[in-house]
């Protein structure tokens, strides 16, 4: 029987310590990296509707959301990091998805 690549046998290890992460994510940077796109999101993309498809509006292609539409997806999203924080946000922005995006 042919002897199996070291490489190889690693990948097939059941051994957890081959499956954890070897580089560090939550670094200082990254976390002020985080901030700011939080930051830009917040204070450009966001409006009392929802979130602005882009920052800058293109009338040019009409028949995807490429301007200043609205996408009910965005706020979900946004809404779901929302549910992690402080309750009132959360409702605030609720109210205003709802008035925005529900028909009924």
């Amino acid at each position: 029987m042919e002897k199996v690549n070291p490489k190889i046998q690693r990948l097939m290890s059941t051994d957890k310590q081959h499956f954890l992460t070897k580089h560090e994510f939550h670094t200082k940077e990254t976390a002020e990296r985080k901030d700011l796109l939080k930051f830009f999101i917040e204070t450009r993309l966001k409006t009392d509707g929802g979130f602005l498809t882009n920052y800058l509006p293109d009338a040019e292609r009409k028949d995807v959301a490429t301007g200043h539409e609205l996408l009910s997806e965005s706020s979900g999203l946004y809404l779901r990091n929302l549910a992690f924080d402080t309750q009132g946000r959360f409702d605030n922005f609720y109210k205003q998805t709802k008035d925005t995006f529900y028909d009924g």
